[in-house]
Formats: structure tokens, sequence, C-alpha cells
């Protein structure tokens, strides 16, 4: 019996997938495109050539599905006998296991007869994985999907009445230093639409052998023990219900507890909307008193909170407020303030404990679904692009958007616009206005409009996008496929129309594919884009939706994710291209050596573009990275790639940014922003001098020392205070004006004389003039400081009778 269930589900397996290899030579006779392309090489710009290396290996796999969810679960050590793991989850909820990166795919027997509604690995784990089926069960893998094993739960999850009761995470939350302790959420009382349906919170500690209620009735729970949180591990927050009945006005408190709610119970917040727990910062945003808005409380240690403040300037009310990245030790967010179009925000940064922002660019773009047009560039600190909407006014009246792209190298604190490449795609000069930058720009597409990541964390300085130049941002049909290499401060058209990509060996593999287009050819760099070859991996043309490779793009293996086309018995089913470049560069791993000379790699330098040295945010950091014509492989050992600091560089004013209630100007400058009312320090006569705080502050990032300072107050002196005897007297015309309002507006000029005389008399006695007196230093006064918040620092006087001469 076993052996016949057995070898009904191979056949069943057997009709769903079929796998075999594809390893092709192309032999296509040179065409005049080719020749051309070579003519480009000769002038200086890379070429793209048709190839059949048989050094590339091709191996598809079909399935019967359309849609699929696919997960990716990086082993912890590379090597060429421990593949990479996919696991692929079917619109029959069947789910596929791969763990040679995606050549061969098989259905865990544990999981054959179930169907699988999710699949949720575990982000700090990276063999952890676990499964939930429609029938309430659950299942985890210790070992990337080899053994599945089943486990209890305390109830149904939520996912079973979801329409029901809101949930603002997933049904599982795993803790980042402890592998086996998991909260689950299940539903309780949800018999039909009139019982009170709601959702409790459970932890377990074993991995599911045991369970303990945390709280009822909530929106949801997370672990808060991250290693900038003082090793708290138990420390978690709970977004609860304050009624328990499901009312339509029923609020939102934050409980949190650092023994698993047993006695230490905590409620910072009785109204929150949210509250999201990033790198260094935990952001709140709690509704004020008056629900028109909401305020933003933030924390460092998960403990201790202060409320955000933003500039004078700014609207009161935010309706929409998203976190963009916190990855330099800054906050990034976007805010949106207008109801009348909320598909444009403006980027704040704050300070490096998330207590004060500032405006770092405005009219950013958002589309309809919430999505802010930022992406950093991975892997290097400070660039980042975004885009911003050039017609806000004509937009708010209906009118179509017109984007530009602008670039930041300082972390924000200036943008500007890219320029243009020389020459476009064809080789051919850009005919364009380079003097005038908001007419002859580079635009590219952002998180708005596609998915595709521009950058790799390990693919230092590298940076792909897909877009235009000219005045605007164009149709994403319409543009072509841009790289950079130096970080951003240049780029080059290399392919005509949008490309997905995906890096491989650490950026020095490359791999492009039309996008939105059935094709059965791909693109691949060996030299970061300095040349490209062409290969068909396949027969019959596909329409490629995604690339897959490993986190940190360390191997040289990519997948391929397609669509089968113009098939009817097969068409729009899924196919997947495993696309292997181990035998092509694989077969001598890179020496990184002390010399640039003796090893593969070489030096890189990124630079600000406003300095003429290498110095970035206060100091000279240098990258290794793989010589464009070194033939061999970087592999995933990283440790001897780290970048070093050659040396801190002195200050100038791109190490310093727009301080809080300060805004950039015109000319580049920092200014205090418009409606800002300091408090008078001078009405207060113990105050001899007070300073204004400075219009910049440090970047977080720099480490500049000595050089410009423009971060130092301003020392402005009060008037001296007035005593009694230093009061100047009535001077000649006031006594005059007092007795025409007297009624001596007719006196003999006798009496005339006489009232003269004596207003100069007092006018000279107090010495003629009407200036201050300041206070010496015989007069033994001691100074303090007296923070005024948020304005200036103020010196007083004050008696110091114990100070003796």
């Amino acid at each position: 019996m076993m052996q016949a269930a057995r070898q009904q589900r191979d056949r069943r397996q057997a009709s769903a997938l079929i796998s075999q290899p594809h390893n092709r030579r192309h032999r296509l006779p040179l065409s005049l495109i080719q020749v051309l392309l070579v003519l480009a090489l000769v002038i200086g710009r890379a070429h793209a050539t048709k190839g059949s290396d048989e050094r590339i290996r091709i191996k598809q796999t079909h399935f019967a599905a359309e849609r699929y969810d696919h997960f990716y679960l990086k082993s912890d050590q590379v090597s060429a006998g421990d593949g990479e793991t996919f696991v692929m989850r079917d619109q029959n909820m069947k789910v596929w296991i791969s763990h040679d990166h995606g050549k061969t795919w098989k259905v865990p027997p544990e999981l054959d007869d179930e169907q699988v509604s999710a699949v949720f690995p575990n982000k700090y784990f990276n063999d952890m994985i676990f499964f939930q089926t429609a029938s309430g069960q659950a299942y985890y893998s210790p070992d990337r999907g080899k053994s599945i094993q089943r486990f209890n739960t305390p109830g149904p999850s939520h996912g079973i009445a979801r329409s029901r009761v809101h949930l603002n995470q997933n049904d599982w939350i795993f803790h980042s230093s402890q592998k086996d302790w998991l909260i689950w959420f299940t539903t309780r009382d949800c018999q039909d639409f009139y019982s009170p349906c709601h959702v409790d919170a459970y932890l377990t500690q074993d991995r599911g052998s045991s369970w303990k209620l945390l709280r009822r009735n909530v929106q949801g729970c997370q672990f808060v023990a991250e290693q900038a949180r003082g090793h708290r591990e138990k420390l978690i927050y709970c977004e609860e219900y304050t009624h328990e009945a499901m009312e339509r006005n029923n609020p939102i408190r934050l409980v949190t507890s650092d023994d698993f709610f047993e006695e230490n119970i905590s409620t910072p917040f009785d109204d929150i909307i949210s509250v999201a727990v990033m790198s260094e910062f935990t952001i709140v945003a709690v509704r004020d008193e008056e629900q028109k808005s909401f305020k933003i409380e933030t924390s460092t240690d998960g403990k201790t909170f202060e409320e955000a403040r933003f500039p004078a300037n700014s609207r009161e009310h935010y309706l929409l407020f998203t976190l963009l990245d916190s990855s330099t030790h800054s906050v990034f967010a976007s805010a949106t303030t207008d109801p009348r179009d909320l598909e444009r925000g403006s980027i704040f940064k704050s300070n490096s404990n998330g207590t004060s922002f500032v405006q770092s660019i405005s009219g950013v773009n958002v589309n309809s679904v919430g999505f802010v047009d930022f992406q950093r560039m991975q892997g290097l600190n400070g660039v980042a692009l975004s885009n911003i909407i050039a017609n806000a006014e004509e937009t708010a009246s209906g009118w179509p958007k017109k984007l530009r792209t602008a670039i930041t190298y300082d972390d924000g604190a200036t943008w500007g616009y890219i320029p243009p490449p020389s020459r476009d795609v064809h080789g051919m000069p850009v005919k364009c206005d380079f003097g005038n930058r908001e007419w002859c720009s580079l635009h590219l597409h952002g998180p708005s409009d596609r998915r595709d990541p521009a950058s790799s964390p390990s693919a230092v300085g590298l940076m792909l996008a897909v877009g235009n130049f000219g005045e605007y941002l164009g149709d994403l049909k319409d543009s072509d496929t841009y790289i950079t290499r130096d970080g951003g401060l240049s780029w080059n058209a290399f392919l005509n129309g949008p490309h997905i990509w995906e890096y491989g060996d650490q950026g020095s593999v490359i791999l492009l594919v039309k996008e939105n287009t059935p094709t059965n050819t791909f693109h691949y760099t060996l030299d970061e884009g300095r040349t490209w070859k062409q290969y068909q991996f396949t027969d019959s043309a596909v329409q490629v939706v995604d690339i897959s490779s490993v986190l940190n793009s360390q191997t040289l293996e990519f997948l391929l994710w397609a669509k089968e086309v113009g098939r009817d018995e097969t068409d729009g089913r899924t196919v997947t291209f495993n696309v292997d470049f181990t035998e092509l560069r694989g077969e001598r791993k890179c020496v990184f050596a002390e010399t640039e000379n003796d090893g593969d790699f070489f030096l890189w330098e990124p630079r600000h573009p406003a300095r003429r040295d290498s110095c970035s945010f206060g100091h000279i950091a240098q990258y290794p990275r793989k010589k464009p014509a070194a033939d061999c492989y970087v592999g995933a050992d990283t440790h001897s790639l780290q970048h070093t600091i050659k040396r801190n560089c002195t200050c100038t004013r791109v190490d310093y940014e727009c301080a809080f209630n300060s805004e950039p100007q015109p000319d580049g400058s920092c200014a205090p922003v418009p409606g800002l009312h300091p408090t008078d320090h001078c009405r207060d006569p113990n105050v001899i001098e007070w300073y204004a705080p400075a219009s910049y502050r440090r970047t977080t990032l720099t480490t500049c020392d000595g050089g410009l300072q423009f971060d130092t107050p301003t020392v402005h002196p009060c008037p001296a205070p007035e005593k009694e005897e230093e009061k100047p007297y009535m001077g000649l015309w006031a006594w005059l004006w007092a007795l025409v309002r007297a009624n001596f507006l007719f006196v003999t000029p006798l009496a005339a004389a006489a009232v003269a005389g004596v207003g100069w008399w007092i006018y000279s006695r107090s010495t003629g003039r009407y200036g201050r007196i300041r206070l010496e230093d015989s007069t033994k006064e001691s100074l303090r400081w007296r923070k005024e918040e948020g304005y200036a620092d103020a010196v007083e006087r004050g008696d110091d009778s114990g100070d003796d001469e």
C-alpha cells in the first residue's frame, strides 16, 4: 500500500513538474547590428555581442500552475556541494522545494496531502521555515525543508477570520536571537457575523511544545529585543483594543512588558495608530486629543519615548506618515499633509536620536497605494534617489504628474539633478542643453512603478536603472537601461528598452532580461557593464517576470521565473530557468593582495561631487572591488573585502546639513524657516548675552576633524540693565513737549529761555547721550547657563557670594 501510494504521488509530481537540461550552442552569422556594436566599442562605449558559450549551463523546469509565491532561504555557508534553497507555493496550495538553486524541485512528503495556505521563513535564522495549512495545522523545518515536523498551536490562525478582524502583522512573529521563541495569533468567538470575534496572542519558548497567553483582543504584538535595546530579550509590544467588544470607536493602546506580561506591564500610550520597530529606533504614531491628526513618539531604547519635533513651518496635521529607512543612523520618513493631493509628500530626516526632524526634500512622488519614490544605493552610505513632482500646482487640479529625478550624495543634506550621459543607447551624442539641468538631466523610474532593486549591498558603487534623459521622466515602455559604476556620479546608457536584472558573485556578473516583453535571450556582463553579451537560453520565447539570486549576490547562479507564451495548452504556465555561470567564471578564486598590482582587486574610493578629493562623510573610504579584466570569481568570503577608512578629512560644507528649524536656500546655504519667532531672551534683566543656534548641524555619518565649523552658535549681547542712578533724564525737547502738553504753549521769551536752560543742564548732567552703560568686571558677576528649548542658550548674571578676590 505504501509503495503504491508513493508511486501515485510520484506520478502526480511528474505530471506537474518536468525538468530537462538545456545546453545549446548557437552559431549565428555576424549581422549589421553586431558590426555597428563593434564600431561602438572602437569609439569607447560598451557593446553587446551574441554568444553561445557552452560553459553557461541552463536547466529549465515546467510547472502546471500559473500563479505562485516564492521564497529564498539563505544557507550559512555557500559551497559547490551546498546549493541554495528556494521554496515555491503555487495557486493550488502545493509547496515545491529546491536545494540546488532551482535545478530540481520536489514536493516534501510531509506536505504532500496538505493544502499550504501560507509560508513563513524565519528572517533571523535562515534554516528555519514554517508552513500553515488550510486545515489549521502548522509545520516547521529546522533545516531549510530537508525535514518537516508538525507542531501544535493554541488555536486556529488569525487568517481564518481575517475578514472579520484586523491584524497589522503576519500570523507568525519571530525573535531575533531565540530561534525557538514564537508569537502566534489565534481568533476567538468568530462563529458568525454577530459574535464578538477577536484575536488573542500566544507565546511559545519551545517551538510549539507549550504555549502561554500574552494578551487578549490585540491588533498585533512583536518582540523588541534588538542589540540597540539593552539586550532585553523579553521585551514585547502589543497593540491592544481598549474595549472587549468590537466597537466602531475602540481606541488601541500600546502595552509593553519585559517579563511576558506577568508583572511588569506598562501602557505608554492610550490611543495609537501604529507602532514600528526599526534597526535603531522605535516609532509610535499617537492620536492627538482632538482626533484630527497624530504626533510621532520615538525611542532608542524601547522604553523611554520622546515626542518628535518638526520644523515650525511644517503643517501640523499629517495625513500620511511613511517610514522609509534608518540605515544611516537617522530616520527617513515621508509625510503628506495636503488632503487634495495624497500622492505627494515631503521627506524628513531626523537627528541621531530620532527626536528632531528637518525637511530633506519636498514634492516627492507617492503612488496610489502609498509607495514613495525613494531608494538608496545599497552598500554605499549616503547616496539615494528620489522622484519629485515638477508641476505640483497642476496636479492638484487633476493634471498628470511631471516627474524629475533628484540624487543626494550626502544622505539627504542636499539634492541635485543627475547629469545625462554624453551618448545615448545607440552611441550617438546626446542632443541636450547640458548647462540647464532642469531641461537636460537623467530621470529614472523608482519604487512607485517598478520593484526591481537598483543596487546590491555586495556590488558597491554599481547601480542599474531604467529611464530617459530630457526635461521630465517618460513612460516606462519608452525607457532605456542605464548603469553607474562610480556611485551615481556618472551614468551610461547601454541597453535599448526597459530590463530587469540581478547581480551575481558580488557584482562580477550581471544578468539582464527584457521587461514585459517575450524573449528567449538575456544579456550578461563580466566587467561591470563595459562590455555585454547576449545569450539564447530557450528555443521558444517566454516572458520573464523575476530573477532570483542569493542574498548579497554571492553566487554565480541565477533563477529566472517566467511565463510560457504562444502555446494554447500551456500559455501562462510557470517555467523556471537555472542559469549557472560556474564553469565560465568558477575555475579560479580571486586573490586579494596587499598591493593592487599583485592581486585581482583594486581599491575604489567614493567621493562627493562637491569635493576634488575622495573625502566623503569626513573620511576617505576604500572598497575592494574586483578588477574588471580579472578572470576569476569572488565567492562568498567577504571578510577580507570589508571597506576600510584610509584617513579622516577636515570638515567642509558637505559635512553639514540644515539644523532643526532651518531649511536649504537657493544658494545652498541654510537659514531659519519662515515664521519662526525666537524667544526674546533680553527681556530677562539677568541675561547679558544669548546664543542663537546655528543653522547647520553635522551629518550623522561624518567623521571629519577641524576645518570649517558651521554648527557653532552665534553670540548676541543683550543691552545692559538700567540702574536707578544711571537712568538718563529727559532732554531739552522732552521738557518742552511736556510743557506744551501742560498748557504752557504761550510763554514769554524769558520763561522759554529759563526752561531751555534747565533742560540743557539736566541733559548735560546725564552725560548728554542715551547709550546703555556696560557693567565692568569689578561688579563680580558670575555666569550660569540657561537652556531655552529649541531656540538658544542664554548667559545669566548671578550672585556669587562665595567668589573671593
